[in-house]
């Protein structure tokens, strides 16, 4: 079975607002980047707060020993793969891999995907989408499936560029939510 302990950093090289050169790696959390995932995640929900169900509020009252206990999570092993994107040491996206039963199989389930403002459109989501997927197949996710906001226009187009589609289920954000969120699917594996 492939080592999916590790993950090599892929560099995706990008053009700036200024048009000048400047990379970002997207590599596996490591135990130690609690404070780095904790800060990338308390951006995503700043930027974008419509786009999950955690509020921000919620995210910056966890003690630090939450965010701990999340990086050791998402470094190791097969059932959760936690990716960042980091320009040198700023972290400037995110996303989660989740090994999940769906009737009898092991599927791959992405959430949390964050693409800071300035880097949307670079390539970096493509490369961190990439890793999280790469993750599953090493253990034979057969299936990746994500939701997302049905309001979201902009992720739901960069998915279907992805080869995601539409299940047809679809689900509130939370109880009593107004807001709506689809399930979108890819077949990673024949």
């Amino acid at each position: 079975m492939p080592d999916t302990q590790t993950s090599s950093a892929r560099s995706s090289m990008v053009k700036s607002d200024t048009s000048a050169s400047r990379s970002a790696i997207v590599r596996r959390v490591e135990p130690g980047d609690w404070q780095i995932l904790r800060r990338v995640r308390l951006r995503m929900l700043a930027d974008a707060p419509s786009a999950f169900i955690t509020t921000l509020d919620q995210a910056e009252a966890h003690p630090d020993s939450v965010w701990v206990e999340r990086a050791q999570i998402g470094s190791r092993g097969d059932d959760q793969g936690t990716y960042l994107g980091l320009a040198g040491d700023d972290p400037v996206a995110m996303g989660i891999g989740l090994r999940r039963d769906q009737r009898g199989t092991d599927v791959l389930v992405i959430v949390s995907v964050f693409v800071a403002g300035p880097w949307r459109g670079t390539g970096l989501a493509v490369d961190l989408m990439s890793e999280i997927e790469h993750w599953g197949m090493a253990w034979g996710a057969p299936v990746s499936s994500l939701w997302v906001a049905e309001s979201n226009d902009r992720a739901r187009v960069f998915y279907d560029r992805c080869g995601y589609s539409p299940t047809g289920d679809r689900t509130r954000m939370g109880r009593g939510s107004e807001r709506w969120e689809i399930r979108l699917e890819k077949r990673l594996a024949d």
